[in-house]
């Protein structure tokens, strides 16, 4: 009886001693992070035939994205932006959109804040109306996203976050209503984009 309570004070212990633990850290093992947020984007869009002149557009930006901590020190997650307004003329539309699967290393894990940095794989979009078009002309691509994001809580529950992304450039072919855009010279057209996006916003922990 006596080695049987010992065990069972030890063990009282250690669940103490780990619960201690985790509670010096904001995002611990087994944590579903919800974030959500709106900023501003800037996007370099250009075509290889010049119609598209190279040139930096600044617009606006939203972000949706989730992540699963599988330690204390790395999580995997799904994650979309998108940044607006980018037609070539005052009123005209256009956006470009990233999807990636990230994998997230974390720099920083303080009872309140925590930082990570991200590296992700996934799929670019961009459509354009552009001199007024009644059709958009699209482009999608694969490619990579560098970011880092940052995060505050206010309860157990809810904190605040910032998230900088930068997507290097990719490029893509070029359509139109399905069929590809052509150059004067009969070329098919493709389009080259980068881009970067800025967002504040909320985020909940599960």
């Amino acid at each position: 009886m006596g080695r049987v309570l010992v065990v069972a004070i030890l063990c009282m212990a250690g669940a103490h001693a780990a619960v201690a633990q985790d509670s010096t850290r904001t995002v611990q093992r087994r944590n579903l992070l919800m974030h959500f947020g709106f900023g501003s984007g800037l996007a370099s869009l250009r075509t290889s035939d010049g119609h598209i002149p190279n040139e930096e557009k600044l617009g606006p930006a939203f972000e949706i994205a989730a992540f699963y901590t599988l330690s204390n020190k790395w999580s995997v997650g799904l994650q979309f932006a998108r940044i607006g307004e980018l037609g070539q003329q005052e009123g005209e539309a256009g956006r470009m959109n990233g999807l990636h699967f990230c994998l997230a290393r974390r720099v920083y894990n303080t009872p309140r804040w925590y930082g990570d940095a991200s590296l992700g794989l996934g799929l670019f979009g961009a459509a354009l109306w552009n001199n007024g078009a009644r059709l958009p002309e699209e482009s999608n691509w694969g490619g990579w996203m560098i970011g880092f994001r940052t995060g505050r809580m206010w309860s157990n529950v809810v904190g605040t976050h910032a998230s900088l992304q930068w997507w290097p450039t990719g490029t893509g072919r070029l359509t139109q209503a399905g069929s590809p855009v052509l150059s004067q010279t009969g070329d098919e057209v493709r389009l080259y984009a980068q881009g970067a996006v800025l967002c504040l916003g909320v985020f909940t922990r599960f």
